[in-house]
């Protein structure tokens, strides 16, 4: 404290400064920006400045300001790599880095102000910054290369496609428009904004057929940026163009004789100018005519019936469709002319003529009748002349007018001794005959009385036959012509039956029919037979009677009928069953009992009655109702059958509808039923699944390796389907285990001892395995075979006996033949493929082995070839077996070959034929006689000498080696022919082996002067567009030789040359046919005309054509277009050349083909050398801005007008890598499910790089994550971010968020590296737990149990927390509840056990917890509910049972059984039978009389049946189940018996009968007697006895009437039959010795059908008529006759006839119309001989026919044999050349083996006679040309060369020999010339040449030569200049090279 005392004071000046404290916050000022800025922009481009202030003390550091930037959106990094900020200033800057605005447009960043205060304080504001857009980027297709189709002919406007761009900037800087690249031609147009192409003019695939440009797209910034594309167009062809025939019309001819298929012609339509299916031509005719057509070939054939004389021409249309979409057509009308051939025969107008005639005819006189024929094959200008012949049955009484066909009467007549003439006629033209014949009846003068035909008659009719209807014809005779007669009927039978007379026949006009009519209705049952009589009456009143019997036929108008009360018949058990059956269906019923155990056979009979007779009264029984196998019931007797054994188990009721049906027609029917009640047995034996089984094991390998466990082999189960003890099963072998090598247990058999397959005597076991039930008492077994085979292993080694062997043979010893070889042989003990031994030889050159190991040749042995190696051959044969693996033996054979000579030279010929012309040169070869020796030994032992042993005149010499030459001239009229004996001997063996032959040396006339043309070369130039059929030149030919060899034709004989030139043959202009191209066809053609003469003479010129060049090609760019080239972006310099193109021009220099490069339009910085097609770069090009230029070149020819072609240059930039990837964002987030499983993409990254390729690849990874352990959890799998664990929401180890920093380098050279992002992953929680069941049992209910009681109760959990349980029956069907929260299940309704469906209930109960989702199980529960007692029993098939039963029945049989049914279970249905008997009235009660088994229901008489005493009985029947009773009623009928037999009234018969009885002719009636009544009086009738085949041919009616069964009766095979006929009744009589037991069935099993015969023995005797005519022993007689011979015997003709009475008796003639036939045949025995000597050569073959004629009577028979006779040949004819001399053509180039031509003889012999071979004689002796010897075509043998004179031409003489004997022979010439080839290149000579600096353009500066050893145009040269560098040209056909400029300058070159 300061005391202040003012006395003591002083003041001072005091200054308190305030000290500033940092405690206000900068300001920003203004406190919002907004900047934006260009994309990339350069660094340090200056964005915006900020600004702040302080109030602190100014000039402190509280108030000095720093600024900074802070980037939380973009980068977790502190500075931002894009902007800087100048902390001072607040100037914000573009850093190093520039910023795309396509992937950032707008930037967010935070500016943050502070002091330098301390504590510094700050403020922060945030920053929007817009990036401005630049045309930074190029627009890109979507494709390099677009390809396009377009259909030609499409509709301008039609859309071809679109191409599609994109460009990356924004605005109208990625705005776009499309335009084509260049403005040449195309008939396109797109649209500039949309990119689509268009059709805009006519698209012509035939005129371009692919069209390529660029497509270019811009975009509207600035500057404009473009990219172009290249766009190919294909045109599809349409099919726009039509097939096209060559004509409209054509004519054709055809023979109407031609076979099926024949062709008819070809015709051809074209369609060049389409492609692929519009160009394919099917053809087709619609028309109906008898023709068609090959679709694909176009050969119209034959295919139907045409006849010149039907239709002569046919006209139709033939359509060629072409196979396009939509078809076009042509069409050519087609007409066929048929060509009219003799194949018709004559025909008379009738085939049989009838003709009357007195027999009183005077000879002479003609009969009146018109007798014509007509021949098809005549027309209106050709008529067929026909001759008319009576060829038999005249007995010349009659003759015919050959001309007019006038029948006259040639005899004198007698009716008596011949009635009637059958006259066989024919007409003939000339070569077919037709036949006719005429029925001449002579007609008597005499009277007499009418005369029946028969002694009595016999009709039968139907009973229902109608009013009016036919039954029997009556026919009488009245030999008075024309004389009529009337019929009385005088006993008519009651009116029932009527007579109509006065029927006269035409063909018979002496006799006169009547007929008998029904006259009422008829009814057999009540009368059966009518005796009638008939009277006939002339007009003379002359009367005759005779008797008719009429048999009524029955009709079937009677139902069968069962027998009303079927239990009347058997003492039957009854049964409700056939009550309740009998009430339903109202049928009769029939039921028994029978054991399942009981064997198959007769259960019991069912039995009908029919008031018909015969077939109508025979009832044929069958079952309807059972469609098994089971039963079977015998048609006849109605006896039931079970043909399987019953099986209680399956089935043990059966009821089956049995039908009656009646034989008659319509058939009638009646039905029944058979119930069969099947009692239970033990009957079923054990059965194996197999009755065989087949098991392997193999050996040594039985046991396991310790020795114990048995080795298991198979199972074999049997299976009983007996119930209990009889059910089960114990197995054994009982045979064929033998050392109990096998075991059995349960079926399961398995090994007990090890097996040795080897040391088994049978390495199969056969053993039988038995299968016992367990039945003690009555045991039942079952066995099966089982084959246990002990398969091989292969132990064994295959062992030969000896380790060597040896063998010599000698060197001809046979191919193929196995050489045997002592003691070998090989062995291996295993089997099979282990046993099986495969034999290989170390060396097979010369022998191989077969598969049993035998050692063969494969080659013949030649022993100086073998020799030169070696002389013995050592192999090594191995055997191997065929285990696995294999086992291996082998064993050494040495064989030594030695050498034989035991072969002599032989001629291939006896007789050698050589042909050589009068004109050959002394000392020509002739013949090679070696060639015609053949000797199968070699080296020393094979050489031949040759010599001539006789007729040699010193005109020809043979040397030793067979050459034969000519020493002189030959004159062919002096010596035709020269025959000389030739002797070859082996030179070593000289008298063993020779052989000789005759040749025979022909000379051959010539004709020695051949047409000459004006000079011998023409050279004749013709421009390449010269028109088609110009005349280019005419050539004159003469000839010096006579008229004789003239005129002279002139022709071209190349093939090759006539498609291009021809020369008319008379005035030899030489034409052109087809157009020249002298670019693509050929410069020039060289050939040969030929001019000939009448001796075929020919002379020749040769013709070069000179094709001189027109500028008719424009350039072609050669390589692929269009060109893609490939340059990257960093090697686009300026004067870089980077590609060149290159063209040919195919016409000629030096100005056609002088080509001139230009670049369209400017395109790019590129530069086209005009000479070379050098482009190169004018500048650089960026890869980013443009990825592909098109380059439009064009090249321009220098021809006169000038032609140019287009195409382009793709030029790809390639990329260079100068951008890093960059990630779409800075940061990610995303949320997964715990329930995602690895390895699930969990999030998708967005990564872009814009260079391409290796540069635009990256690849991403995790550089850090927080926590550490999200490391492990998540991957990196390109763009995609992985689950790599599994997770869990509930699982504390699992990291619920994780946050991953990204990272993305490419790979590029160097690598860039992109900025950083995060992507923040987070795990939601789900709903993964079920619930699930506590455990819960099926249970059961009773039936009876009422609605809503409990059942059962179910309980459930569920892990997760919180989770609501809710109950439910899924598959509810309203019987049951459950409680949805407590699951209490009860009843909802009542049940009944009866009722199937109520029995059981499966119930599908369902949790389901409250989880999202909701969770739910399902699980099953079985309520059963059981039975309880509440049915009474029920009687089937109803209370009511009737039977029938036959009396005297045994006692105790049981009669039926009753049946009754029980709803309830079986434990609840069973039942006792019994009797109830009438207390009231126990006198009358019939049921004191019967008992009923009390289980099986089984009924039984306790007395014998007597039907005469009672015959139906009647009583009750009570069923009763506890407290329930059912009462059922039986009715039983008692049935008679039979006991008559049916009598026969005549046991035999005897009846003759004409062989050619008719079908149906009666041979004699059986009248039978039976004294029964009722069905027991059907009488049938049965043909038995005889010999074989004799009851086919006779039958036997119902009513007991033999007839003819078939008109096949044959005297000549048998004339006597004996049949015996069986006559039999119908009735049932008891089988008394059958005893019956309480099971017996139905009681009509013990009725065994009796069958009572009588039999009758016919004799039918049959009487011969003359049926056979003669029968030619062959069907064609052959015989051969030599030409030349006369009278030879050359065949005999032999017939046989079968008839006897004079049918063996035959006359042999040559047929009358072979008159002309130069031969003779003896009439006895039927020797043929010819009359003249014949010639083969005028008729070869001759065919006629020999009469066969029989001596039968009235009418004789004829057979005609047909006879060939073949004339054999004689060798009387030369071979013939077609042409006096051959000339041909070959090219030295041809190759070896090609075709020169072909020579052709003929010869007029037949058979090897006529067979030609050829041989050259002289002028191939240097071998350049063979001939084949059959065909005669002459190959190449030996290349031949034009530039080698003695080459040019060959003069060859070639023979041809026929191989008769002896044999003939004929030569001619042949002249091969050869044409050049160019073969050989032009050698050029160096030039040097001088020319002054100041020389002009065109001067010559020197002249270039070369040579060529070619000829003709061949050698013509042509002249090319290459690297002139465009200063000089040759002219191309003088080689002067001229200069190309007027700048030469000796200063700057001095030499070029």
């Amino acid at each position: 404290r300061v005391n202040f005392d003012p006395q003591s004071t002083n003041a001072v000046p005091l200054t308190v400064t305030i000290l500033d404290v940092n405690d206000v916050i900068p300001i920003f000022d203004p406190d919002t920006y907004n900047f934006d800025f260009d994309e990339n922009s350069q660094e340090n481009f200056l964005v915006g400045q900020v600004s702040a202030f302080d109030t602190d003390e100014t000039n402190s550091q509280n108030s000095e300001i720093r600024f900074s930037l802070d980037f939380p959106y973009i980068n977790s990094s502190q500075e931002s790599p894009y902007l800087s900020i100048n902390e001072v200033t607040g100037e914000i800057l573009v850093t190093a880095n520039p910023i795309d605005r396509e992937i950032y447009s707008n930037l967010t960043t935070v500016v943050t102000a502070r002091d330098l205060g301390d504590p510094s304080l700050n403020v922060s504001i945030e920053l929007d910054i817009t990036v401005n857009d630049l045309n930074d980027n190029t627009p890109e297709f979507n494709d390099t290369t677009y390809s396009f189709n377009v259909l030609e002919n499409s509709e301008i406007g039609t859309v071809v496609n679109t191409v599609y761009a994109t460009d990356g900037d924004d605005g109208e800087n990625a705005e776009l428009l499309f335009s084509f690249q260049t403005i040449s031609f195309r008939p396109f147009s797109i649209n500039d904004t949309t990119g689509e192409i268009t059709v805009s003019d006519i698209v012509d695939r035939e005129e371009m057929a692919l069209w390529s440009f660029g497509v270019q797209v811009t975009d509207k910034g600035t500057p404009a940026r473009s990219t172009v594309v290249l766009v190919i167009i294909t045109v599809v062809d349409t099919n726009d163009n039509p097939p096209v025939f060559p004509t409209e019309t054509l004519n054709v001819s055809f023979s109407e004789s031609s076979p099926q298929l024949s062709t008819v012609t070809t015709v051809q339509a074209v369609d060049n100018l389409d492609v692929g299916e519009n160009r394919v031509i099917f053809y087709s005719i619609n028309s109906d005519v008898p023709f068609g057509i090959d679709r694909d070939t176009g050969v119209i054939y034959l295919n139907g019936s045409i006849d010149y004389e039907t239709q002569r021409y046919y006209i139709f249309t033939v359509f060629a469709n072409d196979d396009g979409l939509d078809t076009l057509t042509d069409t050519l009308l087609v007409r066929v002319n048929l060509i009219n051939e003799n194949d018709n025969t004559p025909q008379f107008e009738l085939s049989e003529y009838t003709h009357y005639l007195s027999e009183n005819a005077s000879v002479g006189e003609a009969l009146q009748i018109n007798i014509t024929a007509f021949d098809a094959d005549s027309t209106l200008t050709v008529v067929v002349k026909l001759t008319y012949f009576i060829t038999g049955g005249a007995d010349n009484k009659f003759s015919i007018n050959p001309e007019t066909a006038v029948v006259s009467v040639a005899g004198p007549l007698d009716r008596e001794t011949t009635p009637e003439y059958l006259i066989d006629l024919e007409v003939r033209d000339s070569s077919r005959t037709g036949y006719a014949t005429l029925l001449v009846v002579l007609v008597d003068v005499n009277e007499a009385g009418p005369v029946f035909n028969s002694t009595s008659y016999v009709g039968y009719v139907r009973e229902d036959a109608y009013i009016g209807r036919f039954v029997i014809a009556i026919e009488a005779t009245d030999l008075e012509f024309f004389n009529p007669i009337d019929f009385i009927l005088t006993e008519d039978g009651n009116g029932d039956f009527k007579i109509v007379s006065n029927i006269s026949n035409p063909s018979a006009p002496f006799e006169t029919s009547a007929f008998l009519l029904v006259n009422n209705s008829l009814d057999r049952e009540t009368r059966e037979i009518y005796e009638l009589s008939i009277t006939a009456i002339d007009s003379g009143d002359r009367r005759s009677v005779s008797p008719i019997t009429v048999n009524l036929i029955d009709v079937n108008d009677n139902n069968p009928v069962f027998r009303e009360n079927p239990a009347e018949t058997a003492n039957v058990s009854f049964s409700s069953i056939c009550v309740e059956y009998n009430s339903t269906y109202n049928l009769p019923c029939y039921y028994t009992q029978i054991q399942e155990s009981a064997a198959p056979g007769l259960i019991l009979a069912v039995f009908t009655t029919d008031k018909d007779i015969s077939d109508n009264a025979l009832s044929l029984y069958s079952i309807s109702s059972h469609n098994d196998s089971m039963f079977r019931i015998d048609s006849s007797t109605g006896q039931l059958f079970n043909d399987l054994a019953f099986n209680h188990e399956i089935e043990h009721l059966h009821v089956i509808t049995v039908i009656a049906t009646n034989a008659g027609s319509p058939q009638l029917i009646a039905s029944a039923l058979v119930v069969v009640d099947v009692l239970d047995a033990n009957d079923n034996k054990p059965i194996f699944d197999q009755p065989i089984y087949n098991f392997t094991v193999y050996e040594n390998n039985a046991l396991d390796v310790n020795d114990t466990v048995m080795k298991f082999v198979g199972v074999a189960q049997a299976t009983d389907i007996d119930d209990g003890r009889n059910g089960e099963l114990s197995y054994r072998f009982i045979s064929g285990n033998f050392n109990d090598a096998f075991t059995v247990l349960d079926g399961t058999i398995t090994v007990t001892d090890t097996l040795d397959r080897e040391s088994l005597s049978d390495s199969i076991f056969d053993l039988i395995l038995q299968a016992t039930d367990g039945n003690q008492n009555q045991q039942q077994t079952g066995n099966a075979r089982v084959f246990i085979t002990v398969l091989d292993i292969n132990d064994n080694i295959p062992t030969f006996q000896e380790t060597e062997y040896v063998v010599t043979i000698d060197e001809e010893y046979p191919v193929g033949v196995i050489i045997p070889i002592p003691g070998f042989t090989a062995s291996d003990t295993d089997l099979s493929a282990n046993g099986t031994l495969y034999y290989e030889l170390s060396d097979t050159t010369y022998f191989n082995v077969t598969p049993t190991g035998q050692i063969y040749p494969v080659k013949r042995l030649d022993y100086d070839t073998i020799a030169q190696l070696q002389y013995a051959i050592v192999l090594n044969l191995t055997a191997t077996d065929g285990g696995s693996p294999p086992l291996v033996g082998s064993t050494l054979i040495t064989i030594t070959i030695e050498d034989i000579n035991d072969n002599g030279p032989e001629f291939i010929m006896d007789n050698i034929t050589s042909e050589v012309s009068e004109t050959t040169l002394s000392n020509t070869v002739i013949r090679r006689l070696a060639d015609d020796v053949v000797d199968i030994d070699s080296s020393e032992n094979a050489v031949q000498q040759f010599y001539i042993i006789s007729g040699n005149t010193g005109l020809f010499n043979l040397n030793t080696n067979g050459v034969l030459t000519l020493l002189d001239t030959l004159d062919r009229e002096t010596t035709p022919i020269y025959e000389l004996s030739v002797l070859v001997q082996d030179a070593q063996r000289s008298i063993d082996f020779t052989d000789l032959t005759t040749l025979r040396i022909i000379v051959l006339d010539a004709n020695d002067n051949t047409p000459m043309f004006s000079q011998s070369e023409y050279n004749i130039p013709v421009p390449e567009n010269t028109s088609s059929n110009s005349i280019l030149y005419t050539f004159v030919a003469s000839d010096s030789d006579t008229s004789l060899h003239g005129p002279i034709t002139y022709f071209i004989n190349d093939s090759a040359i006539l498609p291009v030139f021809r020369i008319a043959s008379q005035n030899a202009t030489l034409i052109l046919t087809s157009p020249l191209d002298f670019e693509t066809v050929n410069k020039s053609y060289e050939f040969y005309v030929y001019a000939i003469d009448n001796g075929n003479r020919t002379g020749r010129a040769l013709v070069t054509v000179q094709v001189t060049d027109v500028n008719d090609n424009a350039p072609i760019f050669t390589g692929d277009m269009p060109y893609f080239v490939t340059v990257c972006e960093n090697l686009t310099q300026a004067g870089l050349s980077f590609f060149q193109v290159t063209t040919m021009d195919l016409d000629s220099p030096p100005y056609n083909n002088r080509i001139k490069f230009r670049i369209n339009n400017t395109v790019g910085p590129f530069v086209i050398d005009e000479d070379s097609g050098s482009i190169s770069f004018t500048g650089a090009i960026d890869y980013e801005a443009t990825k592909m230029i098109l380059i439009p070149v064009t090249a321009t020819d220098g021809g006169s007008p000038p032609l140019s072609q287009e195409t382009y240059v793709a030029l790809d930039i390639c990329d260079s890598n100068d951008n890093t990837p960059i990630f779409s964002d800075t940061s990610y987030t995303q949320r997964i499910s715990e329930l995602t499983a690895p390895p699930a993409v969990v999030f998708t990254l967005t990564v872009t790089d814009e260079d391409s390729g290796r540069n635009g690849e990256f690849e991403v990874s995790i550089t850090q994550a927080f926590p550490g352990t999200c490391l492990s959890l998540y991957i990196v799998d390109g763009l995609n971010i992985r689950l790599n664990a599994d997770i869990d929401f509930e699982n504390a180890t699992t990291p619920i968020t994780c946050v991953l920093l990204l990272e993305a380098v490419d790979n590029g050279i160097p690598a860039l590296v992109s900025s950083s992002s995060s992507l923040t992953i987070t795990i939601v929680n789900n709903n993964d737990n079920s619930p699930s069941f506590d455990d819960f049992q099926d249970t059961t209910i009773p039936e009876n149990i009422g609605a809503q009681e409990f059942v059962t109760s179910i309980s459930a959990k569920d892990p997760d927390e919180d989770d609501k349980i809710t109950f439910s029956i899924q598959n509810s069907t309203g019987f049951f509840l459950i409680g949805e929260d407590n699951g209490i299940i009860t009843t909802n309704r009542t049940f009944d056990y009866e009722v199937p469906q109520d029995r059981m209930h499966i119930l599908s109960i369902c949790i389901i917890d409250d989880g999202a989702p909701p969770l739910n199980v399902c699980q099953n529960l079985i309520i059963t509910v059981e039975d309880v007692n509440d049915n009474a029993p029920v009687f089937i098939p109803s209370g009511q049972y009737e039977i029938d039963v036959y009396e005297n029945t045994p006692i105790t049989t049981v009669l039926l059984r009753v049946v009754t049914t029980d709803r309830d279970t079986p434990a609840n249905s069973v039942v006792e039978y019994t009797v109830v008997l009438d207390t009231v009235n126990p006198v009358e009660d019939d049921a004191r009389l019967f008992i009923v088994d009390p289980t099986s229901g089984g009924v039984k008489s306790l007395y014998l049946f007597d039907r005469e005493t009672k015959d139906l009985y009647e009583f009750p029947v009570l069923a009763r189940n506890g407290q329930q009773t059912t009462q059922a009623n039986i009715t039983i009928h008692v049935l008679d018996r039979n006991d008559h037999i049916p009598v026969v009234s005549q046991p035999s018969l005897f009846a003759s009968l004409r062989e050619n009885a008719t079908t149906d002719t009666t041979v004699g009636t059986i009248q039978v007697v039976d004294n029964d009544i009722g069905p027991n009086t059907n009488i049938s009738f049965e043909l038995k006895g005889g010999d074989d085949g004799d009851l086919g041919h006779f039958a036997i009616s119902r009513n007991g009437r033999v007839y003819v069964r078939e008109a096949s009766l044959d005297y000549e095979n048998k004339t006597i039959y004996m049949i015996g006929v069986t006559v039999r009744d119908r009735s049932y009589i008891p089988y008394d010795d059958i005893t019956l037991e309480d099971d017996v069935r139905f009681i009509n099993s013990t009725m065994m059908e009796v069958i009572n015969t009588v039999n009758v023995t016919y004799t039918i005797q049959l009487i011969d008529i003359n049926d056979n005519a003669p029968i030619c022993v062959m069907d064609l007689f052959e015989g051969l006759l030599e030409e030349s011979t006369v009278n030879v015997k050359i065949l005999e003709v032999v017939a046989t006839d079968r008839d006897g009475l004079g049918g063996q008796s035959i006359t042999y003639m040559v047929e009358p119309s072979n008159d002309s036939i130069p031969f003779s045949i003896t009439s006895n025995n039927g020797e043929l001989f010819n009359e003249i000597s014949l010639d083969l050569e005028a008729q070869e073959v001759y065919r006629f026919i020999v009469l066969a004629i029989d001596e039968g009577i009235a009418p004789s028979r004829t057979a005609s044999c047909n006879i060939q006779v073949t004339i054999t040949d004689k060798n009387d004819n030369n071979p013939q050349f077609n042409r006096a001399e051959y000339y041909f053509n070959v090219s030295e180039s041809l190759p070896v083996n090609g075709s020169v031509g072909n020579i052709f003889a003929t010869d007029l012999d037949a058979s090897v006679n006529g067979q030609v071979e050829y041989f050259f004689e002289s002028g191939n002796d240097a071998g350049h040309f063979s001939i084949d010897r059959v065909t005669g075509y002459v190959t190449l043998a030996n290349p031949v060369d034009y530039e080698n004179p003695l080459q040019r031409s060959f003069k060859i003489l070639v023979a041809a020999t026929d191989l008769g004997f002896p044999p003939l022979q004929n030569r001619t010439d042949i002249y091969i010339t050869v044409l050049d080839f160019n073969d050989n290149s032009p050698i050029a000579v160096d030039a040097i040449g001088n020319i002054d600096e100041n020389a002009t353009n065109g001067t010559v500066a020197v002249t270039l030569t070369a040579t060529d050893a070619d000829s003709t145009i061949n050698k013509d040269l042509q002249f090319f200049l290459y690297g002139s560098e465009g200063l000089f040209y040759v002219n191309i056909h003088t080689g002067d090279v001229h200069l190309a400029c007027n700048s030469l300058d000796y200063e700057t070159t001095l030499a070029h």
